[in-house]
């Protein structure tokens, strides 16, 4: 945790005191929050069930976004699929959202109807929030470029050159085709595990690792998972290619876009979950890898 750390830990307490106060709440149980945050159950003097999240200073080093992105982009998108926040302090790191219900994949367990429900739940995405950098779909296609060639030599060269160079030229072209104009803001990583059932019924998108880009990153998304269900079929291509057309036409966004998007993102993900020691996510997804390479437009 570093000294920054163990200070907020022992800062803590009085923060959660401090809120309960400020926000007229009473904090409950701790729940699940990672590393990077305390994360509780609260409920609101009249009865709301809500929750309070307080995050861990950003790290010198740290990979992750900053809570102050976090907290931002949650404001951004409301209206528009996010957790709903009732109360935010940037400088404490601090959010009051309502507490939602359990996730996707545990109340829908089709998956083409999942699909469904996150490419409703991400469209329209929001404008970018104005005054906070975060990374473009650019420099996301760019660093994949080098991700994928590093990670493919660090592991030993897992899967066919072809694929890795396919994976680099459509980098290529999705980085050429970042257009600033049209640009939204996108969660970048709505995963069935990401959207959690509200009291209405619908979905809201929840951790966001989010990106100024075009639609198709998000939608490479449920492009990329389920690999165990393409790889089990007569022609994993052919799937992986109809999934691809159906996100197009429930969204309105280019499909060759969503392809190449989900090339990469298929490939980067297996080749990251190869390195972490995840063996069932790249044991499904790299046969599907190689099935699509040469399918270079749809």
């Amino acid at each position: 945790m570093g000294h920054v750390g163990e200070q907020w830990y022992a800062e803590l307490d009085g923060l959660v005191a401090e809120f309960e106060q400020r926000w007229n709440i009473i904090v409950g149980d701790e729940l699940g929050g990672g590393t990077h945050a305390f994360v509780a159950e609260a409920t609101t003097r009249d009865g709301q069930a809500v929750v309070l999240k307080i995050a861990l200073p950003k790290m010198k080093g740290s990979a992750t976004g900053t809570a102050t992105q976090e907290i931002e982009v949650l404001l951004a998108g409301q209206g528009r699929g996010y957790v709903t926040v009732f109360a935010h302090d940037t400088d404490h790191r601090a959010l009051l959202m309502e507490r939602l219900g359990a996730d996707l994949e545990d109340t829908v367990p089709d998956v083409d109807d999942q699909i469904e429900i996150i490419c409703s739940t991400l469209c329209p995405g929001a404008p970018p929030p104005t005054g906070l950098h975060l990374t473009t779909g650019a420099e996301k296609a760019l660093w994949l470029h080098r991700f994928v060639e590093d990670e493919w030599n660090s592991l030993g060269r897992p899967c066919s050159e072809a694929a890795v160079r396919q994976a680099q030229a459509f980098a290529d072209q999705r980085a050429a085709a970042h257009e600033v104009a049209s640009a939204v803001l996108v969660h970048g990583d709505a995963h069935e595990s990401n959207l959690l059932l509200a009291a209405d019924g619908s979905y809201r998108l929840i951790d966001p690792d989010p990106m100024v880009a075009e639609p198709a990153v998000d939608l490479s998304v449920p492009i990329r998972g389920w690999n165990a269900a393409l790889r089990a079929g007569r022609d994993p291509a052919a799937a992986a290619v109809a999934r691809c057309r159906r996100i197009s036409q429930l969204t309105g966004v280019d499909p060759q876009a969503i392809w190449e998007w989900g090339f990469m993102e298929r490939l980067s993900t297996a080749l990251y979950t190869q390195s972490v020691g995840t063996a069932w996510w790249p044991r499904d997804a790299f046969p599907v890898v190689e099935a699509c390479v040469g399918v270079t437009s749809v």
